[in-house]
């Protein structure tokens, strides 16, 4: 069930800002919080997003512009970022990592300058070492990262440990999303993940599907909707730094993705050669539902109808 009216209500007549407001979780977490009553200001390069929501367009990286934004704020959910499939982390990964220190650190630091007493974090499934699954939060910061992206995550993450340790910020946390998917993704054949790669191939006209990989790998996806509910009992109700999981906690093999893909858009399928990526990114979700009451809402099958009828409407 969606995030009830109490866990919503300190938000109500609050100031929020939302790094990324206007990108494939942003605009579903925007409309939650919208929806709460909230004031809600949103920050991406993209053009104006949600019209309830003050909308201001600028570059993360930029120090200045990030103690500007978090001015006056009371609650910062920071889901800015730089995203890309397995072959943009081979071939982009240190621009990627960079740019995303960069932004992160900016805003972590801008948001302790002015005294913002409330942050959430969005880090990934990637921050974790690839030797044990299901991942579980009390493994968080063991093992090297799963690529140079994840590692910026970790460091973020610890970054914000820092500050609650040392500066008693006990209000800023963050969540480890599993894999997203929803409305408003990047759509592209190369250099997106695997769900919105295979929606574009079949937007463009393309038969059959060509899946990377022979399909073996094991993945845990979640609805950008359900992520962003996550996100918000994540920021209501998480005790202290710890990263918490937000995703499934279900096994999909890529095998079984491309064959929901084929039965909701009528597109065949098939595969290009041995494995790539890591054989399995999956989740440990019992603390989000312990702690949070969260559980994810909604299947595979109808999330990729959701996302594959949006983008249908879509140039």
């Amino acid at each position: 069930m969606p995030v009830d009216a109490a866990a919503l209500k300190p938000f109500e007549g609050r100031t929020v800002l939302v790094t990324g407001g206007t990108g494939m979780i942003g605009r579903q977490l925007v409309d939650i919080l919208c929806e709460a009553g909230a004031k809600v200001t949103t920050v991406s390069l993209d053009p104006q997003g949600d019209p309830r929501a003050l909308h201001i367009r600028g570059d993360l990286t930029d120090a200045v512009f990030c103690q500007m934004v978090t001015k006056d704020q009371e609650y910062i959910f920071h889901l800015a970022g730089l995203k890309g499939g397995a072959a943009s982390m081979g071939q982009k990964g240190l621009d990627l990592a960079l740019g995303m220190m960069l932004m992160d650190y900016n805003v972590l630091e801008a948001s302790r300058l002015n005294g913002v007493p409330h942050l959430l974090y969005t880090s990934s499934i990637g921050a974790y070492a690839s030797s044990k699954f299901p991942l579980k939060e009390s493994e968080a910061w063991t093992g090297w990262p799963m690529d140079i992206p994840g590692q910026a995550k970790r460091m973020a993450e610890m970054v914000i440990s820092t500050y609650v340790r040392q500066c008693g910020l006990l209000g800023y946390g963050a969540v480890r999303l599993a894999a997203c998917y929803g409305p408003g993704d990047r759509f592209e054949v190369e250099g997106s993940m695997v769900i919105p790669a295979l929606l574009a191939w079949v937007k463009g006209g393309g038969s059959p599907i060509v899946v990377k990989g022979d399909g073996s790998q094991v993945r845990d996806f979640i609805y950008s909707r359900d992520a962003a509910e996550g996100i918000v009992l994540a920021m209501v109700k998480q005790p202290d730094a710890l990263p918490i999981n937000i995703g499934t906690g279900e096994r999909w093999t890529i095998r079984s993705v491309a064959q929901v893909i084929t039965d909701v858009t009528g597109m065949p399928h098939g595969f290009s050669g041995p494995a790539a990526g890591y054989p399995v990114r999956v989740l440990d979700v019992g603390l989000a539902k312990k702690l949070l009451g969260f559980e994810a809402r909604t299947s595979l099958e109808e999330g990729i109808r959701k996302t594959w009828e949006w983008l249908k409407t879509r140039p």
